[in-house]
């Protein structure tokens, strides 16, 4: 049986450099979440919560609408 997708919409992979340091505060993070979830909660889920976390803070600050273009377009400028 295939896994199932944890994504609803298109996606693009990235492949990501951390410390050590920092990703096992990640992975405790997500041990935790997983005890008190009942689907599993993996270092890629609270990377993709906190990313989506950051946006939102970017959007706030900038007054954009919700479209990661026009997010990704203002923090390049």
């Amino acid at each position: 049986m295939a896994r199932p997708a944890k994504l609803d919409e298109p996606t693009k992979q990235y492949k990501l450099l951390m410390t050590v340091k920092q990703y096992d505060v990640l992975d405790r993070h997500a041990k935790m979440l997983q005890k008190t979830s009942r689907e599993q909660i993996s270092v890629a889920d609270v990377i993709r919560e906190s990313i989506d976390i950051y946006i939102d803070a970017i959007e706030e600050t900038n007054g954009n609408d919700s479209s990661v273009d026009s997010v990704a377009s203002d923090s390049i400028q």
